[in-house]
């Protein structure tokens, strides 16, 4: 039996359209691992599984029995799968391919490198992530956590916004973000042995919660993440009136509007909570909607996970 599977998301448009890439990397990389690589054939699942998560539910079921575990995916696919594998606490050789709408994760090799004639070496690094707890179950993401209501992805080869609430029954439905907090909603940012309290923004439209090296949402809303003033600083707390994964204005367009915004950089033992969000707010891990949240704890993990990776 082969010790190598390859979960592959078909419900994402981008994957599909290009999945002729993605058979060439799997062939490439049975030649680099030495081993045959299993993987489902779209065929096999049904109308329902290709078109959400359940697809993505099957194929892990069955790449956890193997000790490779190989993800085609953008981001939310590769956080979803590590966030299976951590809450299995098995500890598989892993590695995320980037062909998603969003391929910015510090765990992706991009697809091309498995597309070369000749493939580089690997390397191993483990992750450091940002730890949600909602009700008592943890979720793990290695880019960002925003408390939103809308999803990014590829919907008629356009990146647009769908609901995080319809995401989460498997329909990708367009939709407007909406607000996640008011002046009843509480930020309280834990500190060494201080407390801040962040001024609550009436018709807050986003909470995010980054990794400052690799957060889009950091470096747009707050101009650029990594100024001097935040060197020694692992991740931020980030909250505006504006949508933080809002796809269709430019990065220009959006540091030239008006915006209401709160960023404080925090080092590794720092915590965040957040109580009150309104109703229809959701928690999106790494693009991912996760779960409906009212009270969210937030803290950061070092070294959460160990990933293999491609050389570039």
């Amino acid at each position: 039996m082969s010790s190598c599977y390859a979960i592959i998301n078909y419900a994402s448009e981008s994957v599909n359209n290009n999945i002729h890439l993605v058979m060439e990397a799997i062939n490439n990389m049975e030649e680099f691992f030495s081993k045959p690589i299993i993987f489902a054939n779209p065929q096999t699942l049904t109308n329902t599984q290709t078109k959400s998560w359940q697809s993505v539910d099957a194929q892990y079921e069955e790449a956890k029995k193997h000790k490779i575990i190989i993800v085609f995916g953008g981001d939310g696919t590769k956080t979803y799968i590590l966030n299976r594998i951590i809450e299995d606490r098995i500890h598989p050789c892993f590695w995320g391919i980037s062909c998603g709408t969003m391929n910015i994760g510090p765990y992706s090799t991009p697809i091309d490198l498995f597309l070369k004639p000749q493939i580089g070496k690997s390397e191993k690094t483990k992750l450091n992530a940002i730890m949600s707890e909602i009700n008592g179950k943890k979720y793990y993401s290695f880019i960002d956590t925003v408390i939103t209501t809308t999803c990014v992805t590829k919907v008629n080869g356009k990146v647009s916004q769908i609901s995080a609430a319809k995401i989460m029954e498997g329909i990708r439905q367009q939709d407007i973000p909406a607000i996640v907090g008011n002046l009843n909603t509480k930020i309280l940012v834990n500190i060494g042995t201080s407390s801040i309290i962040i001024p609550p923004i009436d018709s807050t439209m986003s909470i995010g919660v980054a990794l400052i090296s690799k957060c889009l949402s950091a470096n747009i809303m707050a101009g650029g993440a990594d100024p001097a003033a935040c060197i020694g600083y692992k991740w931020g707390v980030i909250v505006s009136d504006f949508p933080l994964t809002w796809a269709d204005p430019t990065v220009q367009d959006m540091q030239q509007r008006a915006i209401k915004t709160h960023f404080l950089p925090l080092k590794d033992n720092d915590t965040v909570e957040i109580d009150n969000c309104v109703s229809g707010a959701y928690c999106v891990i790494d693009g991912n909607a996760v779960s409906p949240v009212k009270r969210i704890s937030i803290s950061y993990c070092k070294q959460i996970i160990e990933i293999n990776k491609l050389k570039e």
